[in-house]
């Protein structure tokens, strides 16, 4: 069975992380049923007195030569189907729905990012998202494509590495943006003992002594396939979690500054900055 790979290019430090994703992909996995689909995105590169969100004039295209040109080299030597994706200009994914003037939202972007890609980024009934910091330290590819059974809809390690069945996406409607400020509201109109769900924003939303916390990317999308009856397994599979290291990006972009694991772990592998 074919299956998508696909893996965003956005933040820092990907002169190391790239190497070892994909060095570390083709050492410690079976890669011969991937399609590997890479998206070149870009940075945030902000003042150093700036006290704010990023903003879009802060926005650095591209991934630099050096990480596009170790791209195509790999593109010519993987063996595999190997797709580049520049996509440099930001507006596509950060946009959000509101009434007032669109603005830059990190979780919004990765989930809208993810939900282009559903549709661009091969047509395999299954595919699979990794962060660009996952390091494969065992065979997660093949344990993942073993449990493609026709019922599951989600399967992985939290979101660092996620298998989603496209034909449940693309029948349930439920898109991967992560939302939050949710709280567990007595139900006054349906009776005691329950309790609706509401946010901050709504009027309704007068009790707030019960926060509920989520969701994180894909944790509505996966609480809507369980509903719909989707095997989802994307947290406590020992299987999955000891054949992975995540170097804990944020929503798939990489930390700033000097990364003392990273060195380490390019050094475990044998492999330079490019």
């Amino acid at each position: 069975m074919k299956v998508d790979l696909c893996v965003f290019l956005a933040g820092n430090n990907l002169n190391g992380y790239v190497p070892l994703f994909f060095e570390s992909l083709k050492r410690n996995c079976t890669i011969s049923d991937l399609c590997i689909h890479v998206v070149e995105k870009g940075n945030f590169v902000m003042p150093d007195d700036w006290d704010g969100m990023p903003i879009m004039d802060h926005y650095a295209p591209g991934v630099g030569d050096n990480v596009h040109n170790y791209l195509l080299k790999l593109q010519r030597e993987m063996g595999v189907p190997f797709e580049i994706y520049e996509k440099h200009d930001p507006r596509e994914f950060f946009i959000r729905s509101t009434p007032y003037e669109p603005s830059w939202h990190l979780a919004s972007d990765h989930a809208n990012t993810m939900h282009w890609a559903m549709s661009n980024c091969g047509t395999n009934n299954w595919i699979i998202f990794a962060h660009s910091d996952v390091i494969f330290m065992g065979d997660i590819i093949t344990s993942l494509i073993e449990d493609m059974k026709d019922i599951a809809g989600m399967l992985g390690v939290h979101s660092h590495i996620m298998a989603i069945n496209r034909y449940a996406y693309q029948h349930l409607g439920i898109k991967f943006n992560s939302i939050s400020a949710f709280y567990a509201v007595k139900a006054t109109d349906y009776g005691s003992g329950l309790h609706v769900v509401r946010h901050i924003n709504d009027p309704e939303c007068i009790d707030r002594s019960i926060p509920l916390f989520g969701w994180d990317t894909g944790e509505l999308l996966r609480l809507i396939m369980i509903a719909h009856g989707w095997k989802c397994d994307i947290y406590k599979n020992e299987k999955y979690i000891k054949t992975v290291w995540h170097g804990g990006s944020g929503h798939g972009y990489g930390f700033k500054g000097p990364n003392e694991r990273l060195d380490r772990f390019l050094q475990i592998f044998g492999i330079s900055r490019i």
